[in-house]
């Protein structure tokens, strides 16, 4: 007993030794992981790739000796196994039209790695779908360019292109002997067209329209046209020629390969390669390729396949030559679709919203400004909304280039927009305008200018004016006045026949009695003459200078009595009637 005691402590040893260094092989393995991808969902008959990646701590595992384990859940269920020193591996499998049922599924990948045995390191799984019918997207492409929305632009054609999941392209550029695409807008049936795309112009703006399209593949093989034979006469000399026939075993069904012999003197007609080109069929390059990175020509045309003696309709759109001598398989009302064996049908839908460009965007205002003046512009457009503005300002000079990316628009409601604001130097204002199918850029260079500082015009006028027109009014006042009193001058005629006593006081005006009473002040007087003078000297009656001066004023009147009757008598004496010879006129102004 204690030797077997002592036989057995070793093995146990042994046994936690392994145990520990699968412990260690599990542990290392949980740390890879394994990544699948595929191409995608497929429709039945198509070929779907898958391929996986062994990743290690992140990073892509090194070389060693893996296994890669494949396996799909389909009724068949198949399977895969792939020894490979790569950390990768491709598996792709083909699904028969007329044995698999549509649906979801699902296959899983089993990575092992080969240590001292093979130990799993790494496990994962991806989704797919088979369909019934073809699948993929309908693009519109415009100005070359694949637009990312249901507007296109009223001034440029439209491409409607029918773009394929990789899958089903391949199948169709492989085993497809006809493709046919049924175009419908707005439920109302419109052509049918060999391939995949047409060519429409929306011209009206500001409408919709619903695309629809369906594509017919057809995998029937259409019969053999008739042959014509010609009789001729060949001499020919041959040996019999022997029929053998074998076959290579696989593990599917069969492949006979045939050796047909001539017989001499019998003519044949071969048909030649081109006959067995599949009618209709689309090229593989328009299949595989991606449209988004193969920009279309300008002058692109669909008129491949199109028979010359077939009716063609007239819509209110540009569109590419429709054939309507076919019945659509599909009822747009409906929704019913007329399914035949061995076709493949897919049905496209994309709704369509017409939008017309920005057009005649301008500027107008004053660009030329003096300095501390307000800019004005009136910014005018045309297009559909909804329009959006964005504006940036650059220092003068400044030349757009194109590439500027503006980050800051603001709706718009009408194509106008009053644009105001200051500036104390030359500037640069670029207006950018954009709605979903155009954006325009427009460039308005600011200049400032300073101007010599001088006095209006109206400051020295107006003073000057008012000033003329007061002197004027003055002038014409003082003559009308002057004219006036001239006007109304009274003359008055004084005829005294009476008492002379007070003629001394009649005859002097009111200036000479003034000055009588000034020199009556005054120490030293002369004697007026009879006519008021202060200037001739006065004579005597006996002609001599001065007179007598006599103070006495009774004196005075005597002797001034005694004149008048003297002068009085004189005249009488003459046949004069006798008047006061002092009768004086009066000027009452």
């Amino acid at each position: 007993m204690g030797r077997k005691l002592k036989n057995q402590v070793p093995c146990m040893h042994v046994a936690q030794l392994l145990s520990l260094l699968v412990l260690m092989f599990l542990s290392t393995a949980k740390a890879d992981y394994v990544e699948i991808r595929s191409t995608g969902s497929s429709v039945i008959g198509g070929t779907i790739n898958f391929t996986a990646v062994l990743y290690d701590d992140g990073q892509v595992a090194s070389t060693g000796n893996y296994m890669f384990n494949w396996e799909d859940n389909t009724a068949v269920g198949n399977h895969a196994e792939i020894n490979t020193k790569y950390p990768y591996s491709n598996w792709s499998v083909t699904y028969p039209m007329n044995t698999t049922k549509p649906g979801d599924y699902r296959v899983t990948l089993k990575v092992d790695k080969s240590y001292v045995f093979w130990i799993n390191i790494a496990s994962n799984h991806i989704d797919y779908k088979l369909d019934d019918s073809l699948g993929g997207d309908m693009l519109l492409i415009q100005n070359d360019t694949k637009r990312k929305n249901n507007y296109v632009s009223t001034v440029k054609p439209v491409n409607h292109t029918i773009l394929l999941r990789p899958s089903d392209a391949k199948l169709l550029a492989e085993k497809a002997y006809e493709v046919q695409t049924y175009w419908f807008r707005n439920c109302t049936y419109i052509g049918v067209i060999n391939g995949l795309s047409y060519i429409a112009q929306y011209t009206e703006a500001d409408q919709n329209y619903k695309i629809e399209a369906l594509v017919v593949a057809n995998f029937e093989k259409p019969p053999e046209p008739p042959t014509t034979t010609s009789t001729t006469t060949t001499t020919t000399t041959t040996p019999k020629p022997t029929t053998t026939t074998t076959s290579k075993p696989t593990t599917t069904t069969p492949k006979p390969s045939t050796t047909t012999s001539t017989p001499s003197h019998v003519n044949v007609t071969t048909p030649t390669q081109k006959q067995r080109r599949r009618r209709g069929a689309v090229a593989p390059a328009l299949l595989k390729g991606k449209v988004e990175n193969q920009p279309l020509p300008s002058n692109l045309t669909i008129t491949a396949g199109v028979d010359s003696n077939a009716t063609k309709v007239k819509l209110p759109l540009s569109l590419s030559p429709l054939l309507m001598d076919k019945e659509s398989p599909y009822n747009c009302l409906t929704g019913q679709l007329k399914r035949e064996p061995n076709k493949l049908t897919g049905l496209f839908k994309h709704y369509v919203v017409s939008k017309a460009p920005v057009s005649d965007f301008k500027a107008s205002g004053q660009n030329w400004l003096q300095r501390g003046d307000m800019l004005r512009l009136q910014i005018n457009c045309k297009g559909s909304p909804s329009l959006e503005m964005c504006i940036q300002v650059y220092n003068a000079p400044y030349n757009a280039t194109g590439n500027e990316i503006c980050r800051y628009y603001f709706p718009l409601e009408t194509c106008e927009y009053n644009y105001t604001r200051f500036f104390y130097e030359s500037k640069t204002v670029l207006f950018f305008i954009r709605n979903e199918v155009s954006e325009k850029l427009n460039q308005v260079t600011i200049n400032m200018y300073e101007a010599k500082v001088q006095s209006q015009l109206s400051v020295v006028v107006v003073p000057v004016s008012f000033t003329l027109i007061a002197v004027i009014l003055i002038v014409f006042g003082v003559s009308y006045y002057i004219q006036s009193r001239n006007r109304f001058t009274v003359e008055v005629a004084d005829f005294n026949f009476g008492d002379t006593q007070s003629v001394d006081m009649e005859y002097k005006t009111f200036q000479q009695r003034l000055i009588d009473s000034i020199r009556e002040v005054l120490p030293w007087r002369r004697r007026y003459s009879e006519f008021g003078s202060d200037i001739e000297p006065e004579f005597d009656h006996n002609g001599a200078i001065g007179g007598t001066f006599d103070n006495n004023d009774g004196h005075q009147r005597q002797v001034a009595a005694e004149d008048n009757e003297n002068n009085a008598t004189t005249s009488a004496t003459n046949g004069n009637v006798n008047i006061d010879s002092n009768l004086r006129y009066n000027s009452l102004n």
